[in-house]
């Protein structure tokens, strides 16, 4: 476990030492967004359950007297008309928490690829400033192997997964926190359960996802450079063949 909370903690140090140049201001607001888009989650599921208690038993909301207040607002009505009423505001939440889902994602979407692109442009910028022994001592499809591919390894392979799992983890600890407020006992037990099976899942992966990596890096490099030499120079290949 303290292996595991290394990886992790320096997995953020690391993207967070990229992305700070980026805008703090930007990534502050992708945060916001995913604790939004987990309250609204959150607000959505449970918003269900209301609807399936009062199906259950009509009367029961006229008994209590948080129920007899919310009706007081309304103009009387019959049980179906109630049913109605609480099948509205149910699939209100979870269309609400839907549309804050979409458009949490949409900003992640949007900040991971302006990201890989202001990233593509400072080392560009970088590269352009080096000397000229700079370029002669290293390959010129490498370098383009780092300004594209990598910056898009890095982007699909990292950063977008990293935002997801993020936003993915403040809905599940809310969600946590909601069913400990209600069943105590049953949350315990289920982050207990969920906690280890994917610490144990990621223990057991974690040797084989790096040795997949370095293959897969290396793989790329290669071809990345064998195709770069051979199209830039296959016009005078042609033309004296």
């Amino acid at each position: 476990m303290p292996r595991f909370v290394h990886t992790v903690s320096d997995l953020l140090r690391r993207v967070l030492f990229l992305a700070r140049p980026y805008g703090r201001a930007k990534l502050a607001g992708v945060f916001s967004l995913a604790l939004a888009q987990a309250v609204f989650q959150v607000i959505g599921v449970t918003s269900i359950f209301p609807f399936l208690a009062l199906a259950a038993d009509p009367d029961r909301i006229r008994r209590s007297h948080f129920g007899a207040r919310f009706l007081s607002l309304f103009p009387p009505m019959e049980t179906f008309q109630l049913l109605l009423l609480a099948g509205v505001i149910a699939i209100a939440g979870v269309l609400f928490s839907n549309a804050i889902n979409l458009l949490a994602e949409y900003a992640r979407t949007r900040y991971a690829q302006n990201f890989s692109h202001w990233l593509r442009v400072r080392l560009l910028r970088r590269m352009a400033s080096q000397p000229y022994s700079y370029f002669l001592q290293r390959n010129s499809g490498d370098l383009l192997k780092k300004v594209l591919g990598d910056v898009v390894n890095y982007t699909v392979g990292v950063l977008l997964p990293l935002l997801d799992t993020i936003a993915r983890a403040l809905t599940a600890v809310l969600l946590l926190i909601t069913l400990f407020l209600v069943q105590p006992v049953i949350a315990l037990s289920a982050a207990i359960g969920l906690g280890g099976f994917y610490a144990i899942t990621f223990r057991l992966l974690t040797r084989k996802r790096r040795e997949v990596d370095e293959n897969l890096r290396k793989h790329y490099t290669g071809f990345y450079m064998e195709a770069h030499q051979m199209l830039g120079g296959i016009k005078p290949v042609k033309v004296h063949r």
